[in-house]
């Protein structure tokens, strides 16, 4: 499930696009962001996780059974990737990432018909890889954002 880049082991399935910096498989529910050289899938194991991520992610919170680690990467385009996983009990159960401008990072201010807007670009994104956003047999992906002063992101969560 995880490929490094000087490897040539992982094969870039046909559900694969460039464009978003990531790519999922609407049949699985598997979600591989290329330039963090990582794949996610459901079920998939803490330790699993921790050895294909190196140092690369942080434990952010731990407690009853569950565990969240985050991940930020600095991609080709200008853009910044942050991602957080969260386990129970040693096993995937959801993801939440994003993806904005180096620009945005370093002097924008919040702003809620930004991240609205950010918020419905992830959704086309979503939509583009999945046929669909909602329920799928793995499980569920949205995108959406804390009119309060929260970040878009998009968000899979894992049946099971």
């Amino acid at each position: 499930m995880f490929h490094k880049e000087q490897s040539q082991e992982f094969e870039h399935p046909s559900w694969q696009r460039t464009g978003a910096p990531f790519t999922m498989d609407p049949m699985t529910g598997c979600i591989d962001f290329r330039e963090a050289h990582i794949t996610l899938a459901p079920g998939m194991t803490e330790e699993s996780f921790l050895r294909a991520s190196g140092n690369t992610a942080t434990i952010v919170s731990s407690n009853d059974g569950w565990h969240r680690y985050s991940m930020s990467q600095s991609l080709h385009d200008d853009q910044y990737l942050n991602v957080k996983v969260y386990f129970r009990d040693g096993r995937l159960k959801c993801i939440s990432f994003a993806y904005i401008s180096q620009d945005e990072i370093l002097g924008a201010e919040w702003s809620s018909a930004r991240e609205q807007e950010r918020a419905a670009e992830f959704q086309k994104d979503l939509q583009q890889q999945l046929g669909k956003i909602g329920s799928f047999t793995w499980g569920s992906a949205n995108a959406g954002f804390d009119d309060k002063g929260g970040p878009a992101s998009i968000w899979m969560v894992y049946a099971g």
